[in-house]
């Protein structure tokens, strides 16, 4: 792992790296899982190099206000993913939404 990258995604590396093994073991543990989910859930864009999210991104209100038609195409922003990290054993990858403008 780079010696430039945030201190969670350190942790988080170094967890798979110790959960998941190569192929022919054991699964992990389900208490592995979770701790890995637990881990996940404390990310947000900015530990992975992202922008934060605007706070007036309405994206998470659904469909209904004034300009509907503005909404209904962010919300259907093209989604593709980024590579962090890739060995025989694990991935680690983000998936990021492509905030296209509207004007």
């Amino acid at each position: 792992m780079a010696k430039n990258s945030s201190p969670k995604v350190q942790v988080l590396y170094d967890l798979c790296k110790k959960t998941f093994t190569p192929s022919g073991t054991p699964p992990p543990s389900p208490q592995a899982i979770q701790k890995l989910c637990s881990l996940l859930d404390a990310f947000g864009p900015n530990d992975v190099g992202l922008k934060e999210e605007s706070s007036d991104d309405d994206r998470g209100h659904g469909f209904f206000g004034l300009n509907q038609l503005n909404r209904v195409v962010r919300w259907a922003q093209p989604i593709t993913y980024v590579d962090i990290y890739e060995c025989d054993s694990f991935t680690v990858s983000i998936m990021v939404s492509l905030a296209l403008t509207v004007c």
